[in-house]
């Protein structure tokens, strides 16, 4: 169970995307740039659409970093769980685990970042709205299969 969570953390299942990626609900934070154009689809001010371009471009070589670190650390998970080897395998579920944290760390301090140069109300305009816990995109309300 633990390989699998690991394995889906880090292959950018549905549950949560490459770091830097997602954008939707359980696929973790949306893309900094994303968040960019969006700031600039909904007619923010252009001193504010700049200020946070340039805070995305600061953070971007930090970010593919980080990518690339989760994906060595994926790699190698999978493949100690390819050969069998357990004290590998957790080992590689170990370091998969400190590059996830280190990559939410710096898409939470960019968040962060751009969301101080925001007022609450842009920062409301900027954020899509989330469906309430347990509905989809369409209202439905979603309920777990029978046990």
């Amino acid at each position: 169970m633990l390989w699998w969570l690991s394995v889906a953390l880090a292959s950018g299942s549905p549950m949560q995307g490459p770091p830097g990626m997602g954008g939707g609900p359980h696929q973790g934070p949306p893309d900094p740039s994303h968040m960019v154009d969006r700031a600039e689809e909904i007619g923010l001010p252009a001193a504010t659409v700049d200020a946070m371009r340039q805070l995305v471009d600061q953070a971007e070589p930090g970010l593919e970093a980080s990518r690339q670190e989760c994906m060595a650390a994926h790699q190698a998970l999978r493949e100690a769980m390819d050969a069998g080897q357990r004290e590998a395998a957790m080992a590689a579920s170990s370091e998969l685990a400190v590059a996830e944290e280190q990559a939410r760390e710096l898409r939470l301090g960019l968040e962060l970042d751009l969301r101080s140069l925001l007022t609450p109300e842009q920062w409301d305009q900027l954020r899509p709205p989330r469906p309430p816990r347990g509905e989809g995109s369409d209202g439905e309300r979603r309920r777990p299969p029978p046990r």
